[in-house]
This record gives C-alpha cells, sequence and structure tokens, in this order.
C-alpha cells in the first residue's frame, strides 16, 4: 500500500496498486484504479472488517511471481483474513 492520506472528511484513505491487499476493521476509504485487472472488495457485517485485493491475473503460474498478483491466492488470503478478525467462522 503506496499511499496512506486522509480524506477531506478526515477518513484514513487507502489506494491499493497491483498485487496488493488490505484488510482492516477501521473506517477506511480503500481505492484502486482498474484497467484489465479485478478487485474484490469483501465487507464481514458479523466483525465490522473489510477488504479489497487488487490483482493482474487469474491464477498463480510462477511459484516465484508475489502471489498477490494472482485472483485464486489473492482472493483466498483475503476470506482468511476477514474470517479471522474477531474469530467469527459465520458466513461473510
Amino acid at each position: 500500500m503506496n499511499d496512506e492520506v486522509l480524506t477531506p472528511g478526515g477518513m484514513k484513505r487507502i489506494f491499493l496498486l497491483p498485487g496488493e491487499l488490505c484488510v482492516t476493521k477501521e473506517p477506511t476509504f480503500l481505492a484502486t484504479l482498474l484497467g484489465s485487472c479485478v478487485a474484490v472488495c469483501i465487507y464481514n457485517r458479523h466483525t465490522g472488517a473489510a477488504g479489497m485485493n487488487h490483482f493482474i491475473r487469474d491464477r498463480m503460474t510462477d511459484k516465484a511471481e508475489p502471489q498477490g498478483k494472482f485472483g485464486d491466492t489473492s482472493t483466498s488470503y483475503l476470506i482468511k483474513s476477514l474470517l479471522g478478525h474477531g474469530r467469527d467462522d459465520r458466513p461473510l
């Protein structure tokens, strides 16, 4: 996450670049800019945690590449992180 500033209303703003992911329980404005990439945003209504990823390709083909670049590994990590906030196993 390369850009963390406050919005005019005082809320923290985080801008995600390709391959990045953010999970938070604090009120936060998560932003990104998409071209051919994909972003997944998920909110856990039971714990108040929310997260977003920004990935480039659908699945990992080269284990040497950062996992955040791929939808299968990045989205799996995002879901596990959200379920881990507050140790709540109910559906998101």
